[in-house]
């Protein structure tokens, strides 16, 4: 169960996420495989130039 400041602090940053999902994700996935190249293999690097995974 979540309390009480964690359920604010979801909705109050939701839009934020909704309005830039693609830019979040872009970014997250840059840095992940910076920081642990060797997940590239886990992921289908197509979709990822695609900006669909």
């Amino acid at each position: 169960m979540l309390d009480e400041k964690t359920i604010n602090i979801v909705q109050s940053t939701a839009p934020v996420l909704k309005d830039h999902s693609k830019e979040i994700g872009k970014r997250f996935y840059e840095l992940l495989f910076e920081k642990a190249p060797d997940l590239l293999n886990v992921f289908n690097q197509t979709n990822q130039k695609r900006g669909i995974q």
